[in-house]
């Protein structure tokens, strides 16, 4: 696992574990915690001195929809392994950062991506061409 801490919540350190979008900065990407949970998490505010995040525990089943473009965006992070969402501030340190938990169902759409047809993960390989299969 890695040692790149991303977030602190509930008394649970999250570690970068893959990036799948990045321009600048991740956009999407996988942690996993110590206890081997998987969160899934979205980047809804790319402002570098205010970075928000979207955070969903995510079973690998679910991870592998997504990326096969079986399920949308949206509906992956509407289909975390529980009922909440953390929504997360990042400051100087993830042990400093405002998190709030909230109820999955309360997502606002306006918050979630819809890229590529139809709201599918739309992956492009660097230099702009598509990633074969996508």
């Amino acid at each position: 696992m890695s040692d790149n801490l991303q977030f602190y919540i509930e008394n649970q350190k999250i570690y970068l574990e893959i990036v799948l979008i990045e321009f600048q900065i991740p956009l999407l990407f996988i942690c996993r915690d110590d206890n081997n949970e998987r969160y899934s998490v979205l980047c809804i505010d790319s402002d570098l001195e205010n970075l928000k995040y979207i955070l969903i525990k995510s079973d690998i089943v679910d991870i592998i929809e997504v990326l096969n473009k079986n399920i949308t965006l949206e509906e992956f992070f509407r289909k975390g392994k529980d009922d909440t969402y953390w929504e997360v501030i990042a400051s100087d340190s993830p042990y400093n950062d405002k998190v709030k938990k909230k109820d999955l169902t309360t997502i606002s759409s306006e918050k979630l991506p819809d890229t590529g047809p139809r709201g599918y993960l739309h992956l492009r390989a660097v230099g702009g061409g598509d990633v074969d299969g996508y």
